[in-house]
């Protein structure tokens, strides 16, 4: 692969910006795991069993153990996940080539996310992507709408969606 000039400068600041969501999201789901193994084991509350005669069945066959090995297995993944996921959208952040694509066709979703399937032309080809988006006042989703999106111009088949890419403002 031939190296690409990069599209925009990141500063200091604005690479702080997109990693600290990550890190966040990351962050959260590793300080619950270990929140709920350090109630177990501090003060024998278990949030998964109902009844005492449960509680006293998990005690015998280790639900202490049970939350030790959750909250390492989400420590263990999500700090992978973050590193991998930081590094991608700092490479779309600076390597991402802007274009427009277009909205062909949206599914209901849970909790506000609705899958999003639209397309975009790079380099005279046309690509197809697919993204969870949450429509609000400012960003409606319709098929036909426009999308900002970043290409990655080494894979163009890779894009991301500039507001998720960027922080707001930048």
């Amino acid at each position: 692969m031939t190296p690409i000039a990069p599209a925009r400068t990141l500063t200091p600041e604005l690479r702080r910006k997109i990693s600290r969501n990550q890190i966040l999201i990351v962050g959260a789901f590793v300080a619950v795991a270990w929140g709920l193994w350090a109630l177990k084991y501090f003060f024998n509350i278990d949030f998964t069993k109902k009844t005492l005669e449960h509680k006293a069945a998990a005690d015998a066959g280790g639900a202490l153990s049970q939350w030790f090995w959750i909250a390492a297995a989400v420590t263990a993944g999500g700090i992978p996940w973050c590193w991998w996921t930081t590094r991608k959208k700092l490479r779309f952040a600076e390597f991402g080539v802007e274009v427009f694509g277009t909205i062909t066709s949206i599914k209901a979703g849970r909790h506000g996310q609705m899958p999003v399937r639209y397309s975009y032309e790079y380099d005279g080809r046309t690509y197809n992507g697919a993204v969870d988006l949450t429509a609000d006042e400012n960003h409606p989703l319709a098929p036909g709408v426009a999308v900002h999106l970043l290409v990655d111009p080494q894979k163009p088949s890779k894009s991301l969606p500039y507001d998720e890419v960027m922080p707001a403002g930048e």
